[in-house]
């Protein structure tokens, strides 16, 4: 085979020749691919080598995959007064006690790190102490999850601050391995 080019799909001029190749003989070649930043996770090209030669030809096909951490983010509300379910919004009237679940999920590939959590309190309320809680269970069932393994939890200046994933410490989040989702919960009273 006599092969002089090698082409990607959609283009119309060789971007790489060799010499005449031997019966059994091969040319090597590397083709680079860059992702860009901020790819999704799952996101891939498609590249088809063509090779051509007089009387033959050969083509390939190469598939790049991106692969990184995806945190999705969700949150719900019930009124513990009346109670309610979890739901995106919630009924209430002055004093009654509301219950917030926020999810967050790495719905990626790749382990997540420094994963941190920040979100404004409700306005028009006042947080109830010790109902500030991490946990592994969407219904909040069990004892918190332990600091260790899940992260930690702090309201202060109106916000809420969660540093989750194992190896979180009170300045910095930790590393949420991929599928795992943890949930943060607190309660308000509201004024």
């Amino acid at each position: 085979m006599a092969a002089d080019a090698v082409r990607q799909s959609g283009e119309t001029t060789p971007v790489a020749a060799t010499r005449t190749l031997s019966p059994g003989a091969s040319f090597r070649f590397f083709l680079a691919v860059t992702i860009p930043p901020g790819s999704s996770d799952g996101a891939h090209g498609d590249i088809q080598l063509l090779a051509a030669g007089v009387g033959a030809g050969a083509a390939d096909q190469v598939t790049t995959s991106a692969v990184n951490a995806a945190i999705l983010v969700s949150e719900a509300v019930r009124n513990l007064t009346k109670g309610g379910v979890f739901a995106t919004s919630a009924s209430v009237l002055p004093g009654e006690l509301l219950e917030y679940r926020m999810s967050v999920t790495n719905a990626g590939t790749l382990p997540a790190s420094s994963v941190t959590l920040t979100s404004p309190l409700p306005g028009n309320s006042s947080t109830v102490p010790s109902t500030l809680r991490i946990s592994t269970s969407p219904s909040g069932d069990g004892p918190p999850c332990a600091a260790a393994l899940c992260g930690t939890l702090q309201g202060a200046a109106g916000n809420l601050v969660a540093r989750l994933g194992s190896g979180a410490t009170e300045s910095s989040g930790g590393t949420l391995q991929p599928g795992k989702t943890l949930y943060v919960f607190f309660r308000v009273k509201v004024e």
